[in-house]
């Protein structure tokens, strides 16, 4: 029963907003073949998904994101643009990412809280003014 409940709750649940929001640990693979850590979080902003990945302090890159068929698909911009896309685990979110028509794999489990990198820029003041972001 357990394992069906499980089951269910991966594969029948609607994603929503709620499903997304928080911080999260970054483990993945880059076009060089390495593996790479780093953080993300997401964030609400008048209904949009806003995504900041998280280098080290005051390097980051930004995105945008929106669900859909129970995916979390990601558009990001900084030192690579791209597109990334996510299904749903029972810690997060795993999926692949691309910047170069190849794809490369990621996965993000869900943190307690930001780490201090995450905390050294204020999120934007006007967040309606066009291109602004986290």
């Amino acid at each position: 029963m357990k394992t069906l409940l499980l089951f269910g709750w991966l594969v029948g649940a609607s994603v929503t907003p709620a499903d997304v929001i928080g911080f999260y640990d970054v483990v993945g693979t880059g076009d060089t073949g390495m593996e790479y850590r780093i953080v993300a979080e997401v964030r609400e902003i008048n209904g949009a998904l806003h995504v900041r990945g998280t280098y080290g302090p005051n390097d980051h890159s930004l995105g945008h994101g929106f669900l859909q068929d129970n995916k979390f698909v990601v558009g990001f911009y900084g030192t690579l643009t791209g597109a990334a896309v996510y299904s749903r685990t029972k810690d997060g979110w795993k999926g692949d990412w691309s910047h170069d028509g190849r794809t490369y794999p990621e996965r993000w489990t869900r943190r307690s809280g930001p780490t201090p990198a995450q905390q050294d820029e204020a999120p934007a003041v006007n967040p309606h003014a066009p291109g602004r972001a986290l």
